[in-house]
């Protein structure tokens, strides 16, 4: 008979599945833990980072709003809401529209074009010259956004510039905007997913009156928000400011826009 040897296999200490498992509940308890104890601290950290973007985006535009009415000339308006035509076209027989307070801003620059400023927005617009299509069209634009339309208006003291494409009060709703140009004062992600709003409004004076019509007005008020939901319900930060002007100018309330007479030409 052969002799044979007898191999002994050592037994190598190991992890069981039981182990295994206790040990990632154990691992798992701890970050938890860990995770907790960081989460308020994390949470007030994306807190100070967000109100300091806005911070940063609310000062860039009350420049940028400065910067743009310094130079108004001739006079100023502000409109309740410029949300619908009949807002700037007015009402009925009534030959005023102007506001002490209100949503959107109207004034002559030093090129003759009257400038229409707001964060509401405007429907998809018609760009005219010389009183006839272009051809060009902007796309809707959206509220929460600084944006600024100008108008090339006729010659003459009660001149009144074309707001849309129809005169029928019946059809004020429907009627397509039209303006020389529209533009946006920031891009799209400027804003970071915050909406802006801005108030403007008339100082009043000792007696905490506002300037009759007609008065001179050295500067406006501003108030200047920003909010993180499109309802303008979660304000993250705000300011007031003052608009002062360059030149001499005067409160105006008349209508200053009207619908063309008929459907607008194509150049």
């Amino acid at each position: 008979m052969r002799n044979g040897k007898r191999y002994r296999i050592q037994g190598k200490a190991g992890t069981t599945l039981v182990e295994m498992v206790v040990a990632m509940l154990l691992f798992s308890l701890m970050g938890l833990i860990i995770i907790g104890a960081l989460s308020p601290a994390a949470k007030q950290f994306v807190r100070m980072q967000k109100l300091q973007f806005a911070r940063v985006i609310l000062d860039n535009t009350t420049q940028e709003l400065r910067a743009i009415t310094q130079d108004a000339t001739e006079y100023v308006k502000i409109y309740a809401n410029c949300v619908d035509n009949k807002d700037i076209i007015g009402k009925g027989t009534d030959p005023k529209n102007g506001v002490d307070e209100g949503l959107a801003l109207e004034f002559v620059n030093t090129q003759g074009y009257v400038v229409l400023l707001s964060t509401q927005g405007c429907g998809k617009t018609t760009i005219i010259r010389g009183g006839k299509k272009t051809g060009q069209t902007i796309e809707e634009q959206p509220e929460g956004r600084l944006l600024t339309r100008y108008y090339a208006p006729p010659g003459g003291e009660n001149r009144l510039y074309y707001y849309t494409d129809v005169s029928t009060d019946a059809d004020l709703n429907k009627a397509t905007p039209v303006a020389r140009a529209v533009s946006s004062v920031f891009t799209e992600g400027y804003y970071m997913g915050n909406y802006l709003k801005v108030t403007f409004s008339y100082p009043k004076d000792a007696s905490g009156n506002y300037p009759a019509p007609g008065a001179a007005v050295n500067y406006l008020v501003a108030d200047v928000a920003l909010y993180s939901d499109e309802d303008l319900t979660d304000l993250v930060v705000k300011d007031r400011v003052i608009l002062d002007f360059r030149y001499s100018v005067k409160r105006r309330d008349v209508i200053t826009a009207k619908p063309a007479p008929d459907p607008l030409e194509s150049n």
